[in-house]
């Protein structure tokens, strides 16, 4: 077995409220350790080469160090301020986080760990713009030269030149962004964006044209009557012919209840899916032949055939209340692994049978499921 084979045996889910990370054996769905991590461990990020899994420890002013195939504690890296999200570079070389509190993203070396640069994003006084993280989630370029991040205080996408070390462009967005997808080809990029809480301003999908920065379309996502909008993430089929968006809803529980499938040659939106409470992530099965979604605030996942967008069935999750971020499916397609925050659980399912095979206790209030460095992306 080689050494990235041993490094994909394992998944890694956190516990924001017991600051740990659970190691989870994926051949035999058992955990197989609990590892110390930081205060309100959240997000993750997996090197290309599986050696290291760093953990943003959200109101802990740093990350935690895995080595990924021990597993054990390597150590911390110390950051100014509370981190938010991490995103490994296609290339491997860099790992780019960005700050829950401020304006600004980090670049690490990951395979030291060793904090190369500090980019400020923007302006943003304290109090200033929406409530919560001033960013969310980096975005890569597939040339690894630049990565996208929102900045939630000015409505905006920000590109980041990474050699440079500096911004290098501004995109206005309609409202706020959760999410943002690059095309493979690194031609398009796709915001989502969540709309305004009064309602005010829809949310929507805008899509831009990567080399100029221009505004192709800012499609609106239209709700049904009772359901509020703030869309979360996104896929695409293995085509890239449609992409599938994600309405969470506002609120606790999360008001929407749908998936969303915008046509990426037409840019207009062809269908509507109706999925459970805080519809939030779609994920494609690796054949491409099936859509499945993690709905946040109902204990059930949504499967759906990619092609003709019918409903195959729905999975129960035994025990569980709220769902965290964090969703997989193994190399195989033999399971798909997402986590429940309220539960505190890890499940595998088994996609073939559409039930859950495993339940693995991860502590209190996860958020988060990895083992590859994609997963960062979905």
């Amino acid at each position: 077995m080689s050494a990235n084979d041993a490094a994909a045996r394992y998944a890694f889910a956190t516990s924001e409220d017991a600051q740990t990370v659970t190691a989870i054996d994926l051949a035999t769905r058992q955990a197989i350790a609990t590892l110390p991590a930081g205060p309100t461990a959240h997000a993750m990020a997996v090197t290309r080469d599986g050696a290291r899994l760093y953990v943003v420890n959200r109101r802990g002013r740093g990350l935690t160090v895995v080595d990924a195939r021990s597993p054990a504690v390597l150590g911390t890296v110390a950051l100014p301020s509370d981190p938010i999200g991490a995103a490994i570079s296609p290339d491997g070389r860099r790992l780019a986080v960005l700050g829950r509190d401020r304006l600004v993203a980090w670049l690490l070396d990951p395979a030291t760990g060793a904090l190369e640069q500090e980019i400020g994003l923007g302006d943003a006084p304290p109090g200033a713009g929406p409530p919560g993280p001033r960013s969310t989630h980096p975005v890569w370029a597939p040339d690894s030269a630049s990565f996208y991040a929102q900045d939630n205080v000015h409505a905006a996408l920000v590109r980041v030149d990474a050699e440079q070390g500096a911004v290098a462009a501004r995109l206005p967005l309609p409202s706020p962004a959760h999410m943002a997808y690059v095309t493979p080809d690194g031609a398009r990029v796709y915001a989502l964006c969540v709309g305004a809480a009064d309602g005010a301003v829809p949310p929507s999908v805008a899509a831009f044209d990567a080399a100029s920065g221009r505004l192709l379309a800012d499609v609106p996502i239209p709700l049904a009557a009772g359901e509020t909008g703030e869309l979360h993430h996104g896929a695409f089929d293995h085509a890239r012919r449609r992409c599938f968006v994600a309405n969470l809803g506002q609120g606790r529980p999360r008001g929407g209840h749908s998936v969303h499938v915008l046509d990426t040659e037409r840019l207009r939106l062809v269908a509507r899916l109706e999925a459970g409470a805080g519809a939030g992530h779609p994920q494609l099965s690796p054949d491409g032949a099936r859509l499945w979604v993690v709905n946040h605030s109902a204990p059930r996942l949504h499967v759906y055939d990619a092609e003709t967008l019918a409903l195959v069935g729905e999975v129960p999750l035994p025990g569980a209340k709220g769902m965290g971020h964090g969703c997989f499916f193994t190399a195989d397609g033999r399971d798909f692994w997402c986590v429940s925050s309220g539960a505190g659980v890890a499940y595998a399912v088994d996609t073939a049978a559409l039930e859950v095979v495993a339940q693995v206790g991860t502590g209190p209030n996860c958020q988060d499921i990895a083992h590859h460095w994609r997963d960062a992306y979905a």
